[in-house]
């Protein structure tokens, strides 16, 4: 009589986290990497001060001109989005695959989706606080409301987006973080 003797059976690691708990966990690391990143640092609040010292310099000399704070926050907008979303998005990504990041944290619990989203947050915070802290420095100083606030809104939260899939699509053609020697 013969008996089957089966083989071991493994099973594949299960992804028991909550799916909250492993975002939090990435974005919370990610936000650490951005605040350490001394260029990335700058890159965000360059717009903010650029803009609001050509917005005072300009309203200085031109008192009698009307919506001349969004203008300047039409131009404050391209900014953040290319410097503070996309270059972050770009920068993180190309790193992380760089350093192997990516790899050991795709062996892990997170999901794919979850670990490039943690990737975009830090840029899409800094970019909101950005646009955010410009409407109040010129609400303050007494520029009137903007007329339509949802069209900026979703002109942001559209910009944001595709900025951050334009970086996540650019670093997968970027070589690498480094500059060249």
């Amino acid at each position: 009589m013969s008996t089957m003797i089966s083989a071991p059976t493994h099973d594949l690691p299960t992804r028991s986290g909550s799916a909250a708990r492993r975002m939090k966990a990435l974005i919370t690391a990610e936000v650490r990497q951005f605040f350490a990143n001394r260029t990335l640092l700058f890159l965000a609040a360059l717009p903010i001060v650029m803009t609001v010292a050509m917005y005072y310099f300009v309203r200085r000399e031109a008192e009698q001109v009307m919506g001349i704070e969004m203008t300047f926050g039409s131009v404050l907008l391209p900014f953040v989005l290319l410097f503070v979303q996309f270059y972050s998005v770009i920068s993180a990504a190309t790193t992380r695959r760089d350093e192997k990041v990516l790899k050991r944290l795709r062996t892990g619990e997170a999901r794919d989706h979850e670990i490039l989203s943690a990737l975009v947050v830090p840029g899409m915070v800094m970019s909101v606080i950005t646009i955010a802290a410009y409407i109040a420095i010129v609400l303050f100083d007494g520029a009137p409301a903007p007329t339509n606030p949802l069209v900026i809104g979703v002109a942001v939260v559209l910009g944001l987006i595709i900025c951050a899939a334009a970086g996540l699509i650019t670093a997968t053609y970027t070589k690498t973080q480094r500059p060249p020697r």
